[in-house]
């Protein structure tokens, strides 16, 4: 009897310890997940620092890559730009000097017509032939002076200037630029025309002289013959 009394007293001593014993236990697994937790909130935060540098870093990539990109459209716009302007450089330079020689036929034929028309002879419709190409040449001044006017640069000073707002405003330029230059070759070829046609007119107008002194000298001959 007291064999069991005492073992009676042994199992309630283990039963009253054993609670204390899980309780500790509880304590400490909470303290382990939170320092795992905790753990893991550091590491997370940690990467997303990181994500968030690369993103940065990413986004000042692109940025750089994106104004290399403009600076290399901007360039390849200044070369065809120049490229341009060198070639309409070329091409006043063809017309003025095709000016200069047309200027110069007028004058000859302009001396010519007061020759003849000092001899008798009715030079009205050569002058009038002349009289257009006068006019056609200085349409085609007029024009050349409005096409060295153009600015092909213009949007490329501007910093704020978009690539698209460049290439419209360029491209209006030259389609203004081709417009000149066809209206001053137009003008050239109808001055050359007319002024053609002037010593067409002229070749006539001599011919008839030649024969009207031929039929004179004749009339003299036989004047004199009788």
């Amino acid at each position: 009897m007291k064999k069991l009394s005492t073992v009676l007293a042994l199992l309630l001593a283990i039963g009253s310890v054993s609670p204390v014993f899980a309780e500790e236990g509880s304590l400490t697994d909470v303290k382990s997940v939170r320092a795992e937790f905790e753990a893991k909130k550091i590491e997370i935060q940690n990467k997303i620092k990181e994500n968030k540098d690369r993103i940065q870093e990413a986004r000042g990539e692109v940025k750089s890559d994106s104004k290399e990109v403009r600076q290399e459209k901007n360039e390849d716009s200044q070369g065809r730009i120049n490229g341009a302007r060198v070639r309409l450089e070329a091409a006043v330079r063809v017309f003025e000097a095709t000016i200069k020689r047309l200027d110069t036929l007028t004058g000859r034929i302009d001396s010519k017509l007061a020759e003849l028309s000092g001899r008798g002879a009715s030079t009205t419709a050569a002058l009038t032939f002349v009289t257009v190409a006068k006019t056609d040449l200085t349409n085609a001044k007029a024009h050349i002076a409005i096409l060295l006017s153009f600015d092909l640069s213009v949007g490329l000073t501007s910093a704020t200037s978009t690539a698209t707002t460049t290439s419209v405003t360029t491209k209006m330029n030259f389609d203004k630029i081709k417009l000149e230059a066809k209206i001053i070759r137009e003008s050239l070829v109808s001055a050359k025309q007319n002024l053609m046609r002037a010593l067409t007119a002229i070749k006539k107008i001599e011919g008839t002289l030649r024969k009207n002194a031929t039929t004179t000298s004749e009339r003299d001959g036989e004047n004199n013959d009788n």
